[in-house]
């Protein structure tokens, strides 16, 4: 209560601190106590050692820094990993640092060094680390070690290229348990069988944990494999040596092995053995090859033909080195030659893939070839017979909106039908009906010309706006009555499908008013021999969105004319 009471006395008591000098007290400023500022690592991280060390720093010089018991100052804070890891040495430094030893115990795991406050740990002025207290100045925020004492291997050496092989260089994939350097030439060896002379790696590429070992296969045929010599010289990212300390304890000597066979079978010739040229049904080649072979079958040949069709490889027959293979020789004249297609299907005794691994390389297409010539077959004759559209069945159907592709209404029974778009850039569609059951039965169809006369024009040609005239056919009718077919003209014939599509077209060059297309074969098939055939025909473009009539009137099967009325010509011959 005394403080700032007292009464200024120049000279004497000037030096005050507050509003007035005290009466008997003297002030003091307050002494704050000692906290840890750091605790750091010393060594390299992460770690193998036995033991590294943590340097501990104070706001300001203390003592009683040590592992006294029945306390200590410092405690370790471990992953489960880590087992024995303790507390070997502490050391100071400098007043207010400290070094502490820890041994890093044995596994692999981090290690962390804290300061645990017992109220031991004073500064100058006796005041307690964090102040009076237990555990106030504890500190458990300072560096880790990561421990990882697992020692580097080697996992695999494998073939990344096929064999049996006769390649003059070979490659080996070397993978290890972690990532090391250090990785070269002189840390392997081979281990070779039969005459396989003088291998030496040629190059080593790679990094981390996986290598590419390539490897000159020397001379001689046999069995060669790389192995790796632990000289110490591999190691991990903390020095760790291959296998450990000591040379030979990491070694490897169970990896791939390559087989070397520089004697490749080949195929030397493949030769006709019968009269050329030839007429016959069947032919036969002989295959040689450069040895015993096995595996030789119909899937290893191919026929290369000119000119004729149907050829097949019938059987195969042979063994050793000569094989021969019977060719049926199909239909018509021309050329015949016998292939070989490497599938590395054919070995030698020694596992050898035809011209080495790989499907390809054992490939034979320079053989003889058979001519095939055959007598003339005597000519077949052939018949027409026309058609004209039934007019009760055709008619055009318009589409029920613009680009709704549904037909809305039809008319079978006008003299002419419509072609083009209408005032509605609605589009005109039209089916043609043709009985063509008239045909016989087992006719075989050649040629068929659909044919269609023009009575006049609405508005602007659409040959000239909406392209060509398409042909769609039906074997049968395009309309029906549920599971029946409906062979009158139905506003659905407007989209119902086309058994094929486009089968034909017709341009803009017609002959007296005539308009034709000659069918593509693939439309000969669906000629009805014992029914009723259809047509829709329409133009490319469905309309030209100008709101104008815009069609071509062509005759229909009600023209009064017959001659006017749509045509099929269809030519066929009669085996």
């Amino acid at each position: 209560p005394d403080i700032d009471r007292g009464v200024l006395i120049p000279g004497i008591n000037d030096n005050f601190a507050g509003s007035a000098p005290d009466v008997g007290v003297y002030e003091s400023a307050r002494d704050a106590p000692p906290v840890v500022t750091s605790i750091t690592r010393v060594d390299a991280n992460p770690t193998a050692a036995a033991s590294v060390n943590f340097t501990v720093t104070f706001s300001e010089p203390v003592n009683g820094v040590d592992l006294a018991a029945p306390f200590s100052d410092f405690a370790l804070t471990v992953s489960p990993g880590i087992t024995g890891a303790s507390i070997a040495s502490v050391t100071p430094v400098a007043a207010s640092t400290y070094t502490v030893n820890v041994n890093t115990g044995a596994g692999n795991g981090t290690i962390r060094l804290d300061i645990v406050d017992d109220d031991s740990i004073l500064d100058s002025g006796r005041n307690p680390l964090g102040g009076p207290g237990v555990g106030n100045g504890t500190f458990v925020a300072g560096d880790s070690y990561t421990v990882d004492k697992t020692i580097p291997a080697v996992i695999s050496i494998l073939r990344t290229d096929p064999t049996p092989t006769a390649a003059d260089a070979v490659h080996f994939a070397v993978t290890f348990s972690e990532e090391v350097t250090g990785v070269d030439a002189s840390d392997f060896a081979f281990t070779v069988t039969g005459s396989v002379a003088g291998p030496v790696v040629t190059e080593v590429i790679g990094s981390g944990s996986s290598y590419s070992i390539t490897v000159d296969t020397g001379v001689g045929d046999g069995t060669l494999r790389l192995d790796l010599v632990d000289n110490d010289s591999i190691l991990d990212a903390r020095s760790l040596p291959l296998g450990g300390a000591g040379a030979g304890n990491g070694n490897f000597s169970v990896g791939e092995v390559y087989t070397i066979n520089r004697n490749l079978p080949a195929v030397v010739g493949i030769l006709r053995t019968d009269t050329n040229p030839s007429s016959a049904a069947n032919v036969h080649f002989a295959v040689t090859f450069s040895e015993a072979v096995t595996g030789v079958d119909a899937a290893d040949f191919a026929v290369s033909a000119i000119g004729v069709s149907g050829a097949g490889i019938l059987d195969v027959t042979g063994s050793g080195n000569l094989y021969i293979v019977n060719l049926g020789t199909g239909s018509g004249d021309g050329s015949l030659r016998l292939d070989v297609i490497d599938n590395d299907s054919i070995l030698d005794s020694a596992g050898a893939p035809l011209g080495g691994p790989g499907a390809g390389n054992g490939n034979f297409a320079i053989g003889e070839t058979y001519t095939i010539t055959r007598p003339a077959p005597p000519p077949v004759p052939k018949l027409t017979m026309t058609f004209r559209s039934n007019g009760a069945n055709d008619g055009w159907i318009l589409e029920s909106g613009e680009s709704t592709g549904r037909g809305g209404t039809r008319d079978a029974n006008a003299p002419t039908f419509n072609l083009g778009d209408d005032a509605r850039d609605r589009q005109y569609r039209a089916i043609l009906h043709f009985p063509t059951s008239a045909l016989p039965d087992n006719a075989v169809v050649t040629m068929v010309i659909l044919s269609i006369k023009k009575q006049d024009r609405i508005g602007t040609d659409p040959f000239t706006t909406h392209g060509n005239i398409l042909i769609d056919i039906r074997y049968g009718a395009f309309g029906s009555i549920g599971p029946f077919p409906n062979y009158s003209l139905q506003i659905t014939d407007f989209q119902e499908p086309a058994d094929k599509a486009e089968v034909g077209t017709i341009q803009n060059n017609p002959v007296s008013g005539w308009y034709w297309s000659a069918l593509d074969p693939s439309a000969f098939p669906f000629i009805n021999l014992k029914g009723v055939t259809q047509f829709r025909l329409r133009f490319q473009l469905d309309d030209n969105d100008d709101l104008g009539n815009d069609y071509l009137k062509f005759y229909s099967g009600n023209a009064n004319k017959q001659t006017d009325r749509p045509q099929l010509l269809v030519e066929y011959y009669v085996p």
